[in-house]
């Protein structure tokens, strides 16, 4: 009966969520040619040609310039030149569309998770006015700018887009070849802003600050601290801010004892978050990767501890086994079927390219802020700790290039749904047989 009434309120908060379109929603005019005046809601999305910009409507102008006030989300592509800023009000004339889903990429739902239910290639782009953004967003974005400025002088391509990456979630200067290589290798989520991404360098962080002599108290602040500026440095989106949150959850799984706790901690804040924006749960796999990893990381990882913790060369690699290695087996052996059954594709190599990379992730974060600081200083003694950093980014793309280029690294394989839940009721069946929830 309890369980009924939750699945019929869900219902109520999807559709309550789910924007009405009539007369005075953007999309209701999808197919037709406006003028449009509205300000840049969101930093612009720097892509290699072009730039995408969000645009949050104000103003509808008919083809008689009729005015007409509306409201809602388009999303237009223009040149890489002029470029546009957050706070800009403008004036574009374009045909409105639906947006059309790529390949085995659900476009629609992604952009529907930004309640964006329109795109446009501007034939006309007018600057009215500057600076009608938040200021404290303004300011964030600003200085975000003024830091990839640096990091483009102390890195070349694609070292620096990569810094940034890991940095910042900056990933606008990988060339297609590099982005697909790094794809195939199963670790485009080292420059992604996603919880899938934090959580797992989190708990890598927290393994090797505790084995550098900190306190596990210690520890846990620095890395909140840690998570929330990389939460500012990106901007405060909310996949940053969801990000951040499961990121900060996994540090309160390490300090809490009882796993049941952890487990109730989880769907609560789940819950929460579908509360603010109830898609997430069907069509942010972003998130639901996150949560999945967090569930693999916290529960799965000591049942490969104990599975391996006789043989012989468990004490002598003790520490990289334990911080490293098997965490990130066990939070891409519960990505596994979701990432399948959502992008259609399986990379064979992913656990072994995330063993030889993710350890390094926390290393070229702190030494990449590192640079960065000291170039502000003092820019020579930037350059220098930026050459040495300049060495894991090289490692990181030639692992990604070696093996994302090989011709059998990927197999195109989308599971069927009920497989894939299948394969989820298994692994949810070991980790309760071994554990409480």
């Amino acid at each position: 009966m309890l369980i009924g009434v939750f699945f019929i309120l869900g219902i109520c908060r999807v559709l309550y969520h789910l924007p009405e379109i009539n007369e005075n929603f953007i999309s209701y005019y999808n197919g037709d040619k406006y003028g449009i005046v509205g300000i840049i809601s969101d930093e612009p999305n720097k892509k290699v040609g072009y730039r995408e910009y969000e645009i949050t409507d104000d103003l509808l102008i008919d083809k008689q310039g009729i005015n007409k006030k509306t409201y809602g989300k388009i999303l237009f592509k223009g040149q890489s030149y002029p470029e546009y800023e957050y706070g800009d009000k403008l004036q574009i004339e374009c045909v409105l569309q639906s947006p059309k889903n790529k390949d085995n990429f659900n476009y629609q739902k992604f952009l529907a998770l930004r309640n964006i239910y329109s795109v446009c290639y501007p034939q006309k782009i007018d600057l009215l006015e500057k600076n009608r953004g938040n200021r404290i967003m303004s300011a964030i974005l600003s200085f975000k700018k003024q830091l990839n400025g640096l990091t483009q002088r102390l890195w070349v391509e694609p070292q620096s887009t990569l810094a940034a990456g890991i940095l910042y979630g900056e990933r606008s200067g990988f060339d297609t070849e590099l982005k697909d290589n790094l794809s195939r290798a199963g670790i485009t989520h080292i420059v992604a802003v996603s919880g899938y991404n934090i959580t797992i360098i989190v708990w890598i962080l927290m393994g090797v600050l505790i084995y550098a002599g900190f306190y596990r108290q210690q520890a846990f602040w620095i890395c909140l601290v840690l998570i929330f500026l990389f939460v500012v440095f990106t901007g405060a989106s909310a996949s940053a801010v969801r990000a951040g949150l499961m990121g900060g959850l996994l540090l309160l799984a390490q300090q809490m004892g009882r796993k049941s706790d952890v487990f109730r901690l989880l769907v609560y804040a789940a819950t929460l978050l579908a509360l603010v924006n109830p898609l997430i749960l069907v069509w942010d796999v972003g998130f639901q990767l996150s949560f999945l990893a967090t569930i693999g990381l916290i529960y799965f990882t000591p049942l490969l501890e104990e599975k391996i913790k006789y043989k012989k060369f468990h004490k002598k690699f003790d520490f990289i086994i334990k911080e490293f290695m098997l965490p990130t087996v066990a939070a891409t052996i519960f990505t596994f079927p979701l990432i399948s059954y959502s992008f259609g594709y399986l990379s064979l190599f992913s656990v072994l390219a995330n063993v030889l990379v993710i350890w390094l992730i926390p290393f070229l974060m702190f030494f990449s802020f590192i640079s960065i600081f000291l170039a502000v200083v003092f820019y020579p003694l930037g350059q220098v700790a930026a050459w040495i950093t300049n060495l894991g980014l090289s490692y990181v793309i030639m692992v990604g290039e070696k093996i994302g280029g090989l011709g059998f690294s990927v197999i195109n394989w989308r599971i069927p749904l009920l497989v894939c839940l299948g394969c989820y009721m298994l692994l949810f069946l070991i980790i309760t047989k071994s554990s409480k929830l």
